[in-house]
């Protein structure tokens, strides 16, 4: 959880063009997500996983994308 923290900040860092460029080219799912629980990144794999464009992930609410019995978990997280 740290990690991911870090790298949260990071994407909100003026410099979060260096993340981006390694989030695109990840082998894996991977998402940036900022303290509101607002997606700000979504990577291709993500993408494809979800089944949604990336304009269609970017911007919304992590919890939109999360099963209905794990929403709570994932709201409370982020208040």
């Amino acid at each position: 959880m740290e990690r991911l923290h870090a790298l949260i900040l990071s994407a909100m860092n003026p410099a979060s063009e260096l993340w981006g460029a390694g989030l695109d080219c990840a082998p894996v799912p991977l998402l940036l997500v900022d303290g509101e629980g607002i997606i700000v990144r979504a990577n291709p794999i993500e993408c494809q996983l979800l089944g949604y464009p990336v304009e269609e992930i970017e911007g919304k609410q992590l919890w939109n994308f999360v099963a209905d019995e794990e929403k709570q978990l994932f709201q409370d997280r982020f208040r």
